[in-house]
């Protein structure tokens, strides 16, 4: 499986160091890889520092040159939609399914229904690219930081075993509340 992320940043999904060119991840990649690994018992990011091929990462600068023409209202339409055109091409050209989320942050000044709407507007542009294994990723502000921390002790390992088990038990929480 291939992950196919997009963000707005290092503090986010990730960035690339260059001249290397080679992805750099962020806590939000840290978080997407702890979720994929508890559910396929592979660690995407483990396979990416082997290989560097199990994750690709693009822009969100790269990502709009890769934009087809469509006029949109929402731009979280256009990114799903290039993002999907993109992971597409991945799963074509190498024979491997193909999954893509795409970060972007909340605005804080808006309300929840702007939230919503957003939310939709990047589900919308998945679904009219026929990507179905697409994902937003779009949290509030206030309900991030706590899953960074979280994320970031348990990466760290600096954690007992049975506070990194209240740890994940926190994260899950924090991604499905019920």
């Amino acid at each position: 499986m291939r992950i196919v992320l997009s963000g707005e940043g290092p503090t986010d999904i990730g960035t690339v160091s260059y001249p290397e060119k080679t992805f750099e991840p962020g806590p939000m990649t840290y978080f997407i890889d702890m979720i994929v690994s508890e559910h396929s018992g592979r660690s995407p990011l483990m396979e990416y520092k082997n290989d560097g091929e199990a994750i690709c990462y693009i822009e969100k600068s790269k990502l709009a040159q890769s934009k087809r023409s469509g006029k949109s209202v929402f731009p979280g339409k256009k990114n799903a939609r290039a993002l999907s055109i993109r992971a597409k091409e991945i799963a074509s050209l190498t024979g491997v399914p193909t999954i893509a989320v795409l970060f972007r942050d909340a605005d804080p000044t808006r309300s929840q229904d702007a939230y919503g709407k957003k939310w939709k507007s990047v589900m919308d542009g998945f679904e009219e690219s026929e990507f179905h294994s697409g994902m937003p990723m779009i949290p509030f502000i206030g309900k991030e930081s706590p899953m960074i921390i979280l994320n970031t002790l348990y990466e760290e390992d600096t954690l007992n075993s049975r506070t990194r088990s209240n740890c994940r038990d926190g994260l899950g929480k924090q991604v499905n509340p019920l």
